[in-house]
């Protein structure tokens, strides 16, 4: 938040500022929502402080500034004409920031120069449940190629899933065994052979 304050400033140490948000009640100050620490302020300046708060987009607010100045004409902030009712002020101890504003000591038809920077924030999208795996294929093409590499031409073992592991590299290599025996690697061996090891790593419920 930031509040234009003209010279003169008190002298230290009265010259501390704190700046707070209050939600509106019936156009009136209501519940205090968040408010700073305190700051040293610079006359004739924009004087800057952060106040961390949650706000509801399309809500109204009142931005309120307090200080410690030693006189009534010293640390006081710039303001133009505004609507009748704009601010609206009351006698409060410094550093202390009652948790309603409480009822006002007066009002103006003047609007004060303080604003506050905001980020807007949105709630992030639920995550999505990943899709289930398939189910490993049992088709005959699998169970044709594990006939065709294992050691026993009926049964898989362990060293049938180690002889696959390697044909499975040697295709991804460009080099190994033909599934097809046709000569050379192609698209089908690709989906044979992931079916195959599909199997064999879900062995021995794979059905052959």
């Amino acid at each position: 938040m930031s509040v234009y304050v003209a010279s003169p400033i008190s002298s230290s140490p009265n010259n501390q500022y704190q700046l707070g948000i209050y939600a509106d009640s019936s156009n009136a100050p209501g519940s205090r929502i968040a408010n700073s620490q305190s700051g040293t302020l610079t006359g004739n300046s924009w004087n800057t402080i952060s106040v961390s708060a949650n706000l509801t987009s399309g809500s109204s607010y009142w931005l309120c500034y307090n200080t410690n100045a030693a006189d009534a004409n010293s640390n006081n902030t710039k303001y133009d004409s505004g609507t009748s009712g704009q601010t609206v002020w009351r006698a409060q101890t410094f550093g202390t920031w009652p948790s309603t504003f409480g009822t006002t000591a007066g009002n103006s038809a003047t609007k004060t120069s303080i604003y506050a920077t905001y980020a807007a924030t949105t709630s992030p999208s639920p995550s999505q449940s990943p899709s289930p795996s398939p189910s490993p294929s049992t088709s005959q093409t699998c169970d044709q190629l594990g006939k065709g590499i294992a050691n026993d031409v009926n049964t898989f073992n362990t060293l049938d899933v180690t002889t696959l592991e390697k044909i499975y590299l040697g295709l991804t290599t460009g080099t190994g065994v033909d599934v097809n025996g046709s000569g050379s690697f192609s698209f089908s061996d690709v989906i044979s052979l992931s079916q195959c090891l599909a199997c064999i790593w879900n062995w021995p419920n794979c059905g052959m």
